[in-house]
Formats: structure tokens, sequence, C-alpha cells
């Protein structure tokens, strides 16, 4: 009698594991979350209609590093090298989500810039543009994807 008493004992423990090991403790993080959550990203990568082109960036704009804040703050840190010594260090401006959080808009003193969300998760994000121009009567079509990951 004991003995099943135990073993009774032990039955329920084991299924109150199971039930409590099984609830979805994996809450995703909104876009929001993920974009805001890091101290910085940094841009790691980019390609051009699928090329790699980012070893011909120059080292000053590799380690600029950018933190987005939950009021909608966007700011772009020059990094330790930098392109022109007179650039202010930090360049504040603003960001947004657009179209069902599949676009994002940086303004930099009125001007505007619309990146599509190709990725976004917690160990990269990758954002593109395109455009269209004509030179010589010859039409063509860019498209650039920026690797970030977080810092």
């Amino acid at each position: 009698m004991k003995q099943s008493r135990i073993v009774l004992g032990l039955f329920a423990l084991v299924i109150a594991f199971s039930i409590s090991s099984c609830k979805d403790d994996d809450v995703t993080p909104s876009k929001t979350e993920i974009l805001t959550s890091k101290s910085a990203w940094k841009i790691t990568g980019s390609t051009s209609n699928g090329v790699d082109d980012f070893s011909t960036w120059s080292d000053c704009n590799k380690d600029d590093l950018l933190k987005f804040s939950k009021d909608g703050k966007l700011t772009v840190d020059e990094g330790s090298t930098k392109c022109d010594q007179d650039d202010d260090q930090t360049v504040t401006g603003t960001w947004v989500f657009q179209e069902g959080e599949t676009k994002l808009k940086f303004t930099f003193d009125g001007d505007d810039e619309i990146y599509t969300i190709d990725e976004l998760n917690t160990s990269s994000m990758k954002i593109s543009y395109s455009y269209s121009d004509n030179i010589n009567g010859v039409s063509f079509t860019i498209k650039n994807v920026i690797t970030l990951t977080p810092q």
C-alpha cells in the first residue's frame, strides 16, 4: 500500500512537470522590441544586385553604429573612425515602421529614407532599397541590401 502511494505520488509529479513544461514560455518579441532592445546595430555587410560590395566601403563608414529608441529616435554614431573630422560624432533623426512593419522610414533633417525590411530577428537585420536610372538610353534598377548585426 505504501509503495503504491509512492508510485502514485511520483506519477502525479511527472504529470505536473509535463504539463508545466508544455507551456509556451517562448514569447516572440515584437519588431519594435527587437529593434530597440539592442545597445546598437552595426552595418556588417552590403550587396548591390546580389554582389558583395561591402569591401569597397570606407572603414570610417563600417564602424558606424545605429541606435533605435522606443520613442522613435534614431541616433547614428560615427564610431571610432570619422570620415570627416569636422562631422558631429552623433547625428539624431527619427525612425518609424510603415506598411504593416514591412518598411522602415528614417528621417534626418527633413530628408526621408525608406527601406524594405527583408529580415529582422534578434541576431540580424537586413534592409534594402532599390533605385532606377537611365544612362545614355539604358535603363537599369539596382537593389542594395544592407546587413546589420546587434552590438
